[in-house]
């Protein structure tokens, strides 16, 4: 096990709106040749952004967090939905891509369905690398301090990410237990904690040392 992350950058992110349009039927009424689902629809084309991120594997992620339904109804047939997209990469060419396969997945299964489906974008964050005389700090402590460590860049957005671009920046990883982080049930052990603090006192004294 790693005791401690260095962390090199923040990769890109990208939040895209998808809206798809059928046409609402009744449930009891309308054969299925016949019908325009907006949620089958959109139920394939959420299978086919699984099926996406393994095209980009290991740093290609994508995730739909939200779908509302409008006007839903037990006895409807969908004829209106949205949902989210989130595609994230280390690399701002690699996530360009995904973004373009998106557009292009979903167009191509709207078409096969008689569906219309409209992709907007909502945020992009690019790829944002630490300065890299603070990433060395972080990195000499380690070696100092021989604790187990690994170069990694981070999947979330931090605060940290956004002051890069503005001023020096790095960050210091340390393991949360069972690899839950960004969620309620996150822990993280005392040992792992007193290793976190060690290497970051270390790095801040040695990049205090670098500026006198």
């Amino acid at each position: 096990a790693k005791s401690i992350g260095v962390v090199t950058g923040g990769q890109a992110i990208r939040w895209l709106d998808v809206r798809v349009e059928g046409m609402a039927a009744h449930a009891g009424t309308t054969p299925m040749p016949l019908r325009k689902d907006a949620l089958y629809g959109a139920a394939q084309m959420i299978q086919s952004l699984e099926s996406l991120a393994a095209d980009f594997a290991p740093e290609g992620l994508t995730t739909v967090g939200e779908l509302s339904i409008a006007k839903s109804s037990r006895n409807t047939i969908p004829g209106l939905l949205n949902f989210t997209v989130d595609l994230r990469h280390h690399r701002d060419a690699d996530i360009e891509a995904m973004e373009q396969q998106v557009r292009t997945r979903l167009q191509d299964i709207a078409a096969q369905r008689g569906l219309s489906v409209t992709v907007s974008p909502h945020w992009i964050s690019p790829a944002t690398p630490f300065d890299a005389e603070c990433v060395t700090c972080v990195q000499s402590a380690v070696d100092a301090l021989g604790y187990a460590q690994q170069s990694i860049v981070s999947g979330a957005g931090h605060d940290a990410i956004h002051l890069a671009r503005f001023c020096p920046t790095a960050m210091v990883f340390i393991p949360c237990v069972g690899g839950l982080s960004h969620n309620e049930a996150e822990d993280v052990l005392p040992e792992d904690v007193r290793q976190g603090t060690d290497v970051l006192l270390n790095a801040v004294l040695k990049r205090a040392g670098q500026a006198n």
